[in-house]
């Protein structure tokens, strides 16, 4: 019955139905079209959403390759440098056009978020792995910058674990990716240059060493997070900037990790067959003499001992 007391027919009833959907039709609530898919991008349902552990400049470069891509969204970005997080997040705002990404010291509080698929991880090296198996755990895909880990059993610890959780899992070298690499593998393989019969190898040497005096934690850095699993030392000046980290066995295996996994993945991929079985590899290094100071706590005071070939 209507307000003016008289009987609503069902005919009736429909039309007005019809009349207020209509209405609704030709005045719909509004809705971004990034939403719908639209505007070059994939609805949010089918979006894997990604948080970026580690943002220095490796790891911001690999993040810009997600941002660029329409069926992703980077929600979150740890690094226990505060200036360095700050400036990813600020990076991921601006090509969003939003606020909306979080900023975090600890990336266990990353990897708690539940809304999170895939993590990329581009940490000092010794933290590599451990950091991939928590994400393995917590259910995240991975892609992993190089080097891997700090021993073949931090690898295949690894290996094991993203088969047992199903992970999937990516370890970025990016020259696979790039075409002379490809076109040169492809012409070896294919033996457009003849029989290979000999590999070799190149890489850059380390930075000279030398004495880094001591010095207070920089504010902004969570020197003891940094360290992780590597052994105490105190603070040293720039130790924790790769132009030393790289070269210390604590946190890495050193520059033939660091840059030489490149030529030595292409090798093997160039290689093919040939180095699918049981290979011999003939290394040489060059160890220059230096003389060192280690520093030495004694009673309450630090003192140095100096050391000879290194």
């Amino acid at each position: 019955m209507s307000r003016t007391g008289k009987q609503i027919g069902r005919r009736d009833f429909l039309k007005d139905v019809a009349g207020v959907t209509a209405g609704a039709v030709a005045f719909p609530y509004i809705i971004q079209s990034s939403a719908l898919g639209r505007a070059g991008r994939a609805a949010p349902s089918n979006r894997i959403v990604v948080g970026c552990i580690g943002v220095g400049p490796q790891g911001c470069g690999v993040m810009a390759g997600f941002l660029s891509q329409a069926d992703a969204q980077v929600v979150a970005v740890c690094d226990v440098k505060t200036d360095i997080r700050q400036a990813a997040k600020q990076q991921v705002d601006k090509h969003y056009q939003t606020t909306a990404c979080r900023g975090y010291n600890d990336f266990r509080e990353l990897l708690a978020r539940q809304d999170i698929d895939a993590v990329m991880i581009a940490t000092c090296d010794h933290w590599h792995v451990l950091t991939a198996l928590a994400a393995a755990k917590a259910g995240k895909d991975v892609y992993l910058e190089k080097p891997m880990g700090l021993s073949l059993a931090e690898d295949q610890a690894l290996r094991h674990a993203c088969r047992s959780y199903g992970t999937v899992f990516q370890f970025g070298t990016q020259q696979r990716s790039d075409h002379k690499f490809r076109f040169a593998c492809e012409l070896a393989l294919n033996a457009r240059m003849g029989k290979v019969h000999t590999i070799n190898v190149l890489s850059p040497s380390s930075v000279a060493g030398g004495n880094l005096p001591l010095a207070p934690v920089p504010a902004g850095l969570d020197y003891d997070l940094w360290l992780g699993p590597a052994p105490y030392t105190p603070y040293t000046e720039g130790c924790c900037s790769n132009q030393y980290w790289w070269f210390n066995s604590d946190y890495a295996v050193g520059f033939i990790a660091g840059w030489g996994v490149h030529p030595v993945d292409i090798a093997l991929w160039g290689g093919g067959s040939a180095l699918a079985g049981k290979v011999e590899l003939e290394a040489r290094v060059v160890f220059r003499r230096m003389v060192f100071v280690i520093p030495l706590l004694t009673g309450g005071l630090f003192s140095t001992m100096t050391a000879g070939r290194c």
